[in-house]
């Protein structure tokens, strides 16, 4: 059973395998941007320059309201860092043309759809609408990326010359 045809991108694979490239790209650098910003932010406000990692963090949460944003906001730097190593293993999938490492991008895109996925459900469950709405607004991307690197696993880098008239 094959795809609709609003998602075969077989004819024109190569533009959209440099689109998602340059999604990856951007957004990694917003999210690392975002993240370090956030860090500087909270570090400055609780004034928090050396951390003790040996203690317990789940007390912590409870005594000192104040690192309470810290761990939910320190997530998006770690996001940030895994999505910069995703970007650099789909570009050097790309440009290289290894077909391991393209299956290796789609298992991990499979889990981010995935986590996408139950993200989108807990948030709604939570009643945290905001949040559950940005995660619906990521959803299709990632599923685009997604697909675009089925195809492009799929037509084993062979890309074809446009036609022309």
């Amino acid at each position: 059973m094959g795809l609709p045809t609003f998602l075969n991108f077989n004819k024109n694979i190569q533009k959209h395998a440099m689109t998602v490239g340059v999604i990856l790209t951007l957004y990694t650098i917003f999210t690392l941007l975002i993240g370090v910003a956030w860090l500087i932010e909270i570090k400055e406000q609780a004034s928090l320059y050396k951390l003790d990692f040996r203690v317990d963090l789940t007390g912590i949460r409870t005594i000192n309201p104040r690192m309470a944003g810290f761990w939910e906001k320190e997530g998006f730097l770690v996001m940030g860092i895994g999505f910069a190593i995703l970007a650099v293993l789909y570009w050097i999938t790309y440009l290289m043309r290894q077909r391991l490492l393209l299956a290796v991008f789609i298992g991990l895109m499979v889990i981010i759809v995935t986590l996408n996925v139950i993200g989108m459900v807990a948030a709604g469950l939570k009643l945290k609408f905001v949040l559950a709405c940005v995660v619906m607004f990521g959803l299709p991307v990632n599923v685009y990326m997604l697909v675009v690197a089925l195809q492009l696993h799929k037509s084993k880098f062979i890309f074809t010359p446009r036609q022309q008239g």
